[in-house]
């Protein structure tokens, strides 16, 4: 009997998924996203498919989008991000954290989620800011 090289790399790939670090994971959709539309290939649509029903990214590829996985892996690399963010976030004390790549100038202090403190996002947040930019919010 004759196994099917498809069905195994794509099982292979599939297990590979679930024991992978989100650095290795960024590495392969830096990877899906270097590559030419044309040129992907079944196990790179699987990842990217895969990843999608795993971070909750809605993808629906249309057959003559030359552009949808690579869209998709650039939103799926963002949520990828915040969920390496949000793993670290508990051992993390402070009460608000930013999401990453949230970058702004408050006064003449520019801030993003390294020189956050708890008493700046309280007084940027009492001035309006948009709590969604946040991954943690007290």
């Amino acid at each position: 009997m004759e196994i099917c090289k498809f069905c195994c790399n794509f099982a292979a790939a599939k297990l590979n998924f679930y024991i992978m670090n989100y650095k290795e994971i960024k590495n392969k959709l830096r990877e899906i996203v270097d590559t030419p539309a044309a040129a992907l290939t079944p196990e790179q649509k699987a990842a990217v498919r895969e990843y999608a029903k795993t971070y909750g990214v809605e993808f629906k590829p249309k057959p003559r989008c030359a552009s949808c996985y690579h869209d998709a892996a650039m939103e799926i690399w963002e949520r990828v991000k915040e969920a390496e963010a949000k793993e670290s976030a508990p051992e993390d004390t402070r009460k608000y954290i930013l999401k990453p790549g949230v970058d702004l100038f408050f006064g003449s202090i520019r801030v993003n989620e390294v020189t956050l403190t708890d008493e700046l996002a309280e007084q940027i947040l009492a001035r309006g800011f948009n709590p969604k930019y946040f991954i943690k919010c007290e």
